[in-house]
């Protein structure tokens, strides 16, 4: 997922630069700050591209911690004995 995001040099040599069809986010971000001179929009539009970067790994590191402890607790739980399995 986070690859994808930063997708730049296959679209940018098979199309010399993304058309409508094989257009990414940081080939257009490069058409923004090269060709239209436009800085300080390529520039947000990277700082926006690096924060959804950074939700995406905590939610997955999140989600990680989640099912560790979940698989944890069904470990243990396996390995015991209950009051209704001995009588």
């Amino acid at each position: 997922m986070v690859t994808s995001l930063s997708e730049y040099e296959l679209p940018y040599s098979i199309a010399s630069g993304g058309s409508n069809g094989t257009a990414t986010y940081m080939t257009y971000i490069y058409q923004l700050a090269f060709s239209e001179r436009k800085i300080g929009l390529a520039s947000s539009m990277t700082v926006l591209l690096l924060l959804q970067i950074a939700v995406f790994i905590m939610l997955v590191i999140l989600i990680n911690k989640i099912l560790k402890k979940l698989l944890h607790k069904e470990e243990k739980t396996n390995g015991q004995v209950s009051d209704e399995q001995v009588f």
